[in-house]
């Protein structure tokens, strides 16, 4: 995988469930980058390897990595232009970045929910959740017919702007 195709995906997967307890109420998705840097650092780590660095920024401690020498930060764009103080940085072990509860509840969020999408984009498979809240797969095609059945058949579902199935609210 490249680094900016893991961006992108990254990017769709970002959001208020995986944001950091003290930026939730800055998040949004004009700026879903925000709060999410240790648990980004962590996956950049999964797939490219290199040091997790933590350094400061004006709201706080912020996590990126070093991969080849490079700086590699692909939660800078949360700053608004600001740069974080790279030259700063000290290097963290995962270790110490997942013994935090909270950290690790998010990056393991976050990495369930990047797989589900590189499955997605690759195979063209939808993700769906059943009561028991585990993953099953159905194919665009199957869950295109899934949908419209649904549609045809029952007045008590309806499909929203992002394809889902819903149960209409009772009046």
């Amino acid at each position: 995988m490249e680094l900016l195709e893991l961006k992108e995906l990254l990017s769709e997967c970002w959001n208020i469930e995986t944001c950091s307890p003290g930026l939730k109420d800055k998040w949004s998705e004009d700026n879903p980058s925000i709060g999410q840097c240790a648990i980004t650092a962590l996956i950049v780590n999964d797939y490219f390897d290199g040091k997790i660095m933590r350094c400061m920024s004006s709201s706080g401690s912020h996590y990126y990595n070093i991969v080849d020498d490079k700086i590699i930060d692909l939660t800078k764009e949360q700053f608004l232009g600001e740069i974080p103080l790279y030259e700063e940085g000290q290097e963290r072990t995962r270790e110490y970045l997942l013994s935090n509860e909270d950290t690790k509840k998010r990056y393991l969020l976050l990495r369930e929910r990047l797989l589900n999408m590189i499955v997605y984009k690759k195979n063209g498979f939808k993700v769906c959740l059943d009561e028991t809240k585990k993953n099953s797969f159905m194919s665009k095609e199957v869950s295109k017919e899934f949908r419209d059945l649904l549609k045809s058949c029952s007045r008590q579902f309806y499909v929203d702007k992002k394809g889902r199935v819903l149960q209409k609210k009772k009046k």
